[in-house]
């Protein structure tokens, strides 16, 4: 979750030629985008590509690049930049889990500066990152985050709190000191998907623990244990998940009390 990728195997002086190649010049945006002057001002801010959220969201908008209007620019990638082939740089990404959810596979390609505000960076690779269809569409028209410089992987900040009581609503999620992964969490709608994802976990597990049997406290946060331990071959958000579940605050006693409320 919020992993980070191999940048793309092409850069936008590549993307030209694609682009060049496999298109023809009678239409008047394609002429404008193909200019030397226009394609020494979009490799120009290729090089200033910022490496972190803050300094992104410092850039510049542009109306127009040398003339090249947003619309004709959006036009350059949906027209000339997808069918041009440039798109198979990105297979090893594109065949990998959405970085973002780690649920689903990365199958469309996000600007992370979004193209219709920052025309500059319309068809830059380091710009296009894979997202899964879900993660796309919640981000919308704003500044997402760029998986070939950031991680938010470690999930620093995030903590499981717990209401057994309630099985309808037991858990609820919240993130300490950590701004980055608290805007990111609500660009793409990540707390929602997390916490169904946790309760599911957690009602697989007293299923398991109800077909073995076992009867004692003790026993049950043994299993606990076992899951988070499995830290190498699970997510780190279950691990966190188990982690907190585990302590004082977690109070596995009242899951294990309560735990006929969620059979």
């Amino acid at each position: 979750m919020f992993n980070k990728l191999t940048a793309p195997s092409i850069g936008l002086s590549e993307a030209i030629k694609l682009i060049e190649i496999n298109t023809d010049r009678k239409y008047q945006y394609v002429k404008k985008f193909l200019e030397k002057d226009t394609q020494t001002i979009c490799l120009e801010y290729e090089k200033d590509y910022p490496n972190s959220y803050y300094k992104a969201k410092k850039i510049k908008k542009l109306d127009d690049i040398n003339g090249l209007t947003k619309k004709d620019a959006v036009k350059i990638y949906e027209n000339r930049f997808i069918p041009s082939g440039v798109r198979v740089h990105f297979y090893d990404q594109l065949k990998s889990l959405c970085p973002v959810c780690d649920a689903q596979l990365a199958s469309q390609l996000d600007h992370v500066l979004p193209k219709s505000q920052f025309p500059q960076y319309v068809v830059t690779p380091l710009n296009l990152v894979p997202l899964c269809a879900s993660c796309n569409k919640s981000k919308g028209d704003v500044i997402g985050f760029n998986a070939y410089y950031q991680s938010e992987s470690d999930l620093e900040g995030l903590i499981f709190s717990f209401n057994f009581t309630d099985p309808t609503n037991f858990i609820f999620l919240t993130i300490n000191n950590n701004p980055d992964l608290e805007c990111f969490m609500e660009i793409y709608d990540i707390k929602n998907l997390l916490t169904i994802k946790a309760a599911q976990k957690i009602k697989t597990l007293l299923k398991i623990f109800d077909m073995s049997n076992r009867t004692s406290i003790d026993e049950f946060k043994k299993l606990l244990e076992k899951e988070k331990d499995g830290f190498s071959t699970i997510s780190k958000w279950q691990n966190i998940l188990f982690t907190n579940l585990l302590s004082t605050d977690g109070k596995p006693e009242e899951l294990f009390n309560n735990r006929s409320l969620f059979s």
